[in-house]
């Protein structure tokens, strides 16, 4: 497995890279290091979720590199791989992609793993040019850089006046944004079994809806029924796009981060139709995935720096949750087509994790061997792992129920 590791690292340039911390940064291959790899005994079927929300949990030296690590959760029968990589780096996707490559390198020494080249980021690979999107792009990260200025202040201006209480979900506390206790990530997965998995995408194939609104719509259902006040409310749901099919170069297999987020808000209600709501959101993930569309929030990206810590500022929390009654993440990669399989190794499962504060919760779904597999993420103290559990639950029994 360190030898599949080192041909890996060496045929994907951004396995190599650290961050030089400027006040704008840059990655650098300079003094590179080898990709760590832990080895750590299967207890039991669950020993691979402890690991992986240890890695969500820890933090990366982004000035030292590597950006990535892989843990081999080592098994008699059965074992796990995982890879934890900075964000910065590359989308789900291509962490996917990454996994199934050492697993075929570790199986077939004899596989072609040609070096490839560094890539420029995506948003300079994105196909034709709008016109405008310069402008647009100027705009908003000059707009965004004033509010990031602003900040401390308007931080001051929210702690003076708390949120209402009772108003809010009841999964949510009221946690100042300088409270001591440690955020931390964790995840939760569910596999639907292949009937029940062959149904979903009869009806979605029916009502001409991708599974990833119709995931999504289940998640703000679930979401909603789980305030302390279950009544109509918006919810902000992000659904992630992969940008693949539009760059000026085709990137193939290649570990990077070449996907968009397209956020959009449904208004919900307890009962309310998923189909209904899935509708919705394709109405906006349909659109979104034109190549102008893909132009627009290329030109927007450049104020993402900006856009990342005000996320994380009182103010912009206590303005979002007094607009919104929740916010969540949804993916899904469908049925990946590169898996390693009737090898002497052969993926069997792929589940995915992200560090996800400052969102209620995230999904991320993938089909294999007929079986859709759900992972959901979410953050402690700001939900409960019982009322994280419940809407787990609520949201594979929204996707499995008959009708």
């Amino acid at each position: 497995m360190r030898a599949a590791l080192k041909r890996v690292q060496a045929r994907h340039p951004l396995l190599q890279m650290r961050i030089v911390d400027r006040p704008e940064p840059w990655f650098t291959s300079v003094d590179a290091v080898d990709v760590p790899l832990r080895i750590i005994r299967r207890d039991n079927d669950d020993t691979w979720r402890v690991c992986v929300e240890e890695e969500m949990n820890l933090p990366f030296d982004a000035k030292r590199g590597p950006l990535v690590r892989f843990t081999l959760v080592l098994g008699d029968a059965a074992s796990e791989l995982v890879c934890a990589y900075h964000h910065a780096l590359a989308d789900g996707l291509s962490g996917f992609m990454l996994l199934n490559e050492v697993v075929l390198s570790a199986s077939d020494t004899n596989a072609p793993l040609p070096p490839l080249p560094f890539r420029p980021p995506v948003e300079t690979l994105i196909a034709g040019a709008t016109r405008g999107t310069d402008a647009l792009g100027a705009a908003v990260g000059h707009v965004a850089s004033g509010l990031h200025r602003a900040s401390p202040l308007l931080d001051w201006v929210a702690r003076r006046f708390p949120p209402s209480s009772g108003r809010g979900p009841k999964h949510m506390e009221a946690i100042a944004p300088d409270h001591p206790r440690p955020f931390r990530t964790h995840l939760l997965r569910h596999v639907v079994e292949p009937e029940r998995t062959r149904a979903l995408l009869a009806r979605c194939r029916q009502h001409g809806t991708p599974i990833q609104t119709v995931l999504g719509a289940a998640l703000a259902l679930a979401l909603t029924e789980a305030r302390a006040r279950p009544e109509r409310t918006t919810i902000s749901c992000t659904l992630a796009v992969n940008a693949r099919p539009y760059l000026r170069e085709p990137v193939a297999d290649e570990f990077g981060c070449y996907a968009f987020g397209v956020t959009t808000a449904v208004r919900t209600h307890p009962g309310a139709s998923a189909i209904d709501l899935a509708h919705e959101l394709n109405a906006t993930l349909t659109p979104a995935r034109q190549r102008r569309s893909l132009l627009i929030q290329t030109a927007a990206s450049r104020s993402l720096d900006c856009a990342v810590d005000l996320a994380q500022s009182a103010w912009m929390e206590r303005l979002s949750r007094a607009a919104i009654g929740g916010i969540i993440l949804v993916s899904n990669l469908g049925r990946p087509a590169f898996l390693v399989q009737g090898r002497a190794s052969a993926i069997r499962g792929l589940s995915m994790g992200a560090t996800v504060r400052g969102i209620d919760m995230a999904a991320g779904a993938a089909t294999i061997d007929e079986r859709l597999g759900v992972t959901f993420m979410y953050v402690t103290p700001t939900m409960t792992s019982d009322t994280a559990d419940r809407i787990a639950l609520r949201v594979i029994a929204l996707l499995t129920r008959d009708g």
